[in-house]
């Protein structure tokens, strides 16, 4: 951990009580110090070097406090395990603690928390403690190494799909009480066991036996893998209009684009109107629930194909499946759900009151699915159409106003009056519904209004809009 020591706490009496813990600290190399420049003076004459000077704790530790400060405020922070040796690498993710200031810990929540180790929380229990074994030797992350055997890292098991251990279980509480725990999730095959003693098992000897063959071929495919999902990412944000990962229909989708971006990084005008295509219709037709494994690895490499010049995009599995109905129940959790808001979010998509387009990926990392708000809650109760996407809103509001109030407010003078409205699917004809309290004809109206620009939208892109207008979304799982 980097930790900031911060004026005030130098004038804590109590600190000369805590010296020696301190000091142990500081020489064990175990967490990354800061110091500011005006740090120095006050470390020279601080109370924990001058109350008692002649003290053999003083005395022991003068020279220690002042040199690891200077070294710190040149460095910026440091490893102080060899004050006079090089500077640590980089470190592409820091946890800091701050001891003393406003708002920060106290010195003696700031050296218990040190005292107990970093949890890394990982999602199943297989093998992959070996795992990140085997990538710290790879990446010669020898501090890594060192904070494992020295138990200052555990790795813990967050659950997952054997053994999954409940969040408020007495175990995971105490484990976490006193930790500073990391959560490795998403993006992230990393399962968890503790670290074993004894002796070395044949999971360990195959994991060491990969690190030290294929090293720099797994950095070199790591780094490709990385440009490949950015690429992908990239084209999901651009392209297709995707604020928030959680709104991709289907995590698989994203393996998909990386694939292609493996092969083809930039691709053509022409490449990415044929992605387009088949990001759409792979997410209306809810192609990939019924993935197996197999259909994902032969899909993964008809991609490739298509990528290299080997087949045509009409050869390119799901770039023509006729659309889903229209989904009649707001489920995030329903890959349709997702499409058909996707579909909402594309170009400019919905404004807020001030005319000004409203962050969709902010209002998801504030409010999750509550950023999308009722409209009407108690006059719609056992109604079907409560839950219908056409009662719901994503439109930032003080969560004390009325979403049916501030739409109705919405003074009609005003020229972007019609634009603002336009940008949720409300007609005019449904905004007189609106103010005149006809609850069941306002969703009615706006839910048909939402499904022919969807059904039309399908049509441009030359594929089939389904037989029947409506129906229940399925709740999608990724294979």
């Amino acid at each position: 951990m980097k930790v900031r020591l911060h004026l005030s706490v130098l004038q804590d009496p109590g600190g000369f009580d805590r010296l020696d813990e301190i000091a142990r600290l500081l020489r064990t190399g175990r967490h990354r110090w800061v110091f500011d420049e005006d740090h120095l003076e006050a470390i020279e004459t601080c109370s924990w070097l001058t109350d008692e000077p002649d003290s053999r704790a003083t005395r022991r530790h003068r020279e220690l406090f002042v040199k690891t400060a200077k070294l710190a405020v040149e460095r910026r922070g440091t490893s102080l395990r060899d004050p006079e040796g090089a500077d640590p690498p980089p470190r592409a993710h820091e946890i800091e603690l701050e001891v003393g200031c406003e708002g920060g810990l106290s010195l003696a929540e700031g050296l218990a928390r040190l005292e107990h180790p970093a949890v890394l929380w990982v999602e199943d229990d297989r093998s992959d403690d070996r795992f990140v074994r085997c990538l710290i030797q790879v990446f010669q992350r020898e501090e890594l190494a060192q904070a494992l055997e020295e138990g200052w890292l555990e790795i813990e098991h967050a659950g997952g799909k054997d053994g999954i251990r409940p969040r408020g279980s007495t175990s995971c509480k105490r484990s976490r009480a006193n930790s500073t725990s990391v959560r490795f999730h998403e993006m992230s095959s990393f399962a968890s066991c503790s670290p074993r003693r004894g002796r070395v098992t044949s999971k360990e000897q195959n994991w060491s036996r990969l690190a030290r063959s294929v090293g720099d071929e797994l950095i070199d495919s790591i780094d490709a893998g990385y440009e490949a999902l950015h690429g992908a990412v990239k084209f999901l944000k651009e392209d297709i209009g995707v604020a928030h990962v959680r709104l991709v229909p289907y995590a698989a989708q994203i393996v998909q684009l990386a694939a292609f971006h493996l092969v083809v990084p930039t691709p053509t005008s022409e490449q990415r109107s044929v992605l387009m295509r088949w990001f759409w219709s792979t997410s209306f037709s809810g192609w990939f629930a019924g993935a197996n494994t197999t259909t994902l690895k032969l899909t993964i490499e008809a991609m490739r194909k298509y990528a290299r010049g080997e087949i045509e995009a009409e050869e390119l599995p799901g770039y023509d499946q006729p659309a889903l109905p229209y989904p009649i129940r707001f489920d995030l959790k329903s890959a349709r759900l997702r499409t058909l808001i996707l579909w909402q979010l594309r170009g400019l998509g919905p404004l807020g009151l001030e005319s000004d387009p409203v962050e969709v990926r902010e209002q998801l990392a504030l409010h999750e699915t509550r950023a999308w708000r009722y409209i009407f809650t108690r006059q719609l109760r056992g109604s079907d159409l409560k839950s219908d996407p056409a009662n719901r809103i994503l439109l930032p509001l003080d969560p004390r106003t009325s979403a049916r109030q501030a739409i109705v407010d919405l003074d009609p003078a005003r020229a972007d009056h019609a634009r603002i409205l336009a940008s949720h699917f409300i007609t005019p004809e449904a905004h007189r519904a609106l103010a005149e309290e006809e609850h069941e004809r306002f969703v009615e109206l706006r839910s048909t209004a939402m499904m022919e620009g969807e059904r039309a939208f399908i049509r441009e892109l030359g594929l089939a809009v389904a037989d029947q207008e409506r129906s229940e979304p399925g709740i999608d799982a990724d294979p």
